[in-house]
C-alpha cells in the first residue's frame, strides 16, 4: 500500500511537470522511487595491451624461495625478468602472469625490494609507499623472510615482495600498467587503493580483503581498475582482459555464501561471506543473503542449501587449503551444480589462483564471475 500511495505521488509530480515544462520533477524521478532492482557483477576489466609492463610481487611469480631443489628455488635472482611463459612460477599469481604473456606478450617487472619501517608504538612493521610515509603493515611472517636484511635499526629491505603492502613504492617508481599481487590482508587492500588512485590498474587474485574497496570508483572516479580473483583470456587481437565475465542477480534472489572462522590455511574460505555482507551495507540492498559454514573441499555445504532452498546463485571459494584435492572436489561438486540449469550462478573468490577454479571461469563464462568491487546497481521505480 505504501509503495503504491509514493508511485501515485511520483506520477502526480511527473503530471505537473509535463503541464510546466518544468525540470525538477525529472531530475526527482533520478533518485526517488528508484530502488535496487538487480546486481551485476564482474563487468569490471583491465583490458591489458600487446606488450604491455606488467609489475609482479617476486614471490610466487619469479621465485618460491620455500621450493627447494625447483627451477624457481632462492638461486633464481629476485629481479630477473622472465623471458617466456615457462620462467614463472607455475602457479597462483604465477599462473595468471603465465596466461597473459601468452595472451598479450607482457613485459613482467618484478617489483623489488620494499621498504618497511618498525613503529615501536605498536610493534608492527609497516610499508612504505613513493612519497616515504610508512603506513601499510605488515604480516609478521613476512619480516623474518631469510631475503630479507635490516638498512638500518628499524628498517627492513623485503626482497620477496607479498602484496600490495610490501611492493607500493617500487610499484610507483616502475609504473607499470598492472601490478599484480596478493590482496589477503586489510594493509594489502588499503595499498592497492593507493596504487590505483595514482593510475596504476591492479590486479589481486587472493583477495580475501577485497571487499574493502567495494565501491571504491564511486568515491575515486579517477582511479584506475581494481579487479580481485578475475579470469584472464584473449581478446582475439593480440592482448589480454582481466575480469569483463558479467552475471546478474536479482535482489528478489537468494544468494547462498561460504563462510568459515578456522584460522590460518583455512581462512580464506571466509571471502564469500565477507564480500556479499559488505555488498548489502554499503549499498544498502535488500538481498537474502545465506550464511554457509563451509570448509575448503566443502562446496557441498553450500549447494545442499542452496538445493534446499532453490536458490540460483552461490558465492564460493574453490581452491585449497592443505591439499589441492580439495579444489578438484569442490570444482567437480561446483561443475555439477552448474551444468544442471544456465540460470545456475556462482561468484567465485580467491579462486582464479588455482587451475580447479581458473578452469571453471572457462567452462562456464555466462554462468561464473568474481567479487566485482566497481558493481553495477540497477534501479528502477519502486511501484
Amino acid at each position: 500500500m505504501t509503495r503504491l500511495l509514493a508511485g501515485a505521488v511520483v506520477m502526480a509530480l511527473v503530471a505537473v511537470g509535463l503541464t510546466v515544462g518544468g525540470w525538477w520533477p525529472h531530475r526527482f524521478l533520478e533518485t526517488a522511487g528508484r530502488e535496487p532492482v538487480a546486481i551485476v557483477l564482474g563487468r569490471s576489466r583491465i583490458a591489458v595491451p600487446r606488450g604491455a609492463r606488467v609489475g609482479v610481487q617476486v614471490d610466487r611469480v619469479i621465485r618460491d624461495i620455500a621450493w627447494t631443489g625447483s627451477a624457481w628455488d632462492v638461486r633464481v635472482l629476485p629481479d630477473r625478468v622472465p623471458a617466456r611463459p615457462e620462467d614463472v612460477v607455475p602457479y597462483m599469481e604465477g599462473m595468471l602472469v603465465a596466461e597473459l604473456m601468452r595472451h598479450a606478450d607482457v613485459r613482467v617487472v618484478p617489483l623489488t625490494p620494499g621498504v618497511a619501517r618498525l613503529d615501536r608504538r605498536t610493534d608492527t612493521w609497516l610499508g612504505g609507499d613513493a612519497e616515504g610515509r610508512f603506513r601499510f603493515a605488515l604480516d609478521p611472517s613476512e619480516i623474518p623472510y631469510r631475503t630479507s636484511r635490516r638498512v638500518g635499526e628499524d628498517m627492513m629491505s623485503i626482497v620477496d615482495t607479498h602484496g600490495f603492502n610490501t611492493l607500493a613504492a617500487p610499484a610507483m617508481h616502475a609504473r607499470p600498467f598492472v601490478a599484480i599481487a596478493c590482496m589477503d590482508l586489510a594493509a594489502s587492500a588499503d595499498a592497492a587503493l593507493y596504487l590505483a588512485s595514482h593510475g596504476i590498474n591492479v590486479y589481486g587474485p587472493p583477495d580475501r580483503f577485497g571487499f574493502r574497496l567495494l565501491g571504491y570508483r564511486e568515491r575515486r572516479p579517477r582511479a584506475a581498475m581494481i579487479l580481485g580473483s578475475a579470469p584472464v583470456r584473449g581478446d582475439g587481437r593480440g592482448g589480454a582482459i582481466i575480469g569483463g565475465q558479467p552475471v546478474e542477480i536479482s535482489v528478489r534472489e537468494t544468494v547462498i555464501a561460504q563462510y568459515t572462522n578456522r584460522p590460518e590455511a583455512w581462512q580464506y574460505s571466509d571471502a564469500p561471506w565477507r564480500y556479499f555482507s559488505e555488498l548489502v551495507e554499503r549499498f544498502a540492498l535488500d538481498l537474502h543473503v545465506v550464511r554457509v559454514y563451509a570448509d575448503a573441499g566443502e562446496i557441498d555445504r553450500v549447494i545442499a542449501e542452496a538445493r534446499g532452498r532453490g536458490a540460483k546463485v552461490v558465492a564460493v571459494r574453490v581452491g585449497k587449503s592443505t591439499s589441492m584435492d580439495q579444489a578438484v572436489r569442490d570444482a567437480a561438486v561446483l561443475s555439477a551444480w552448474l551444468s544442471e540449469s544456465p540460470s545456475h550462478r556462482a561468484v567465485l573468490f580467491h579462486s582464479a589462483l588455482y587451475e580447479p577454479g581458473f578452469q571453471l571461469f572457462k567452462q562456464f563464462p555466462r554462468q561464473t564471475t568474481f567479487g566485482d568491487l566497481d558493481p553495477v546497481i540497477r534501479r528502477g521505480v519502486g511501484l
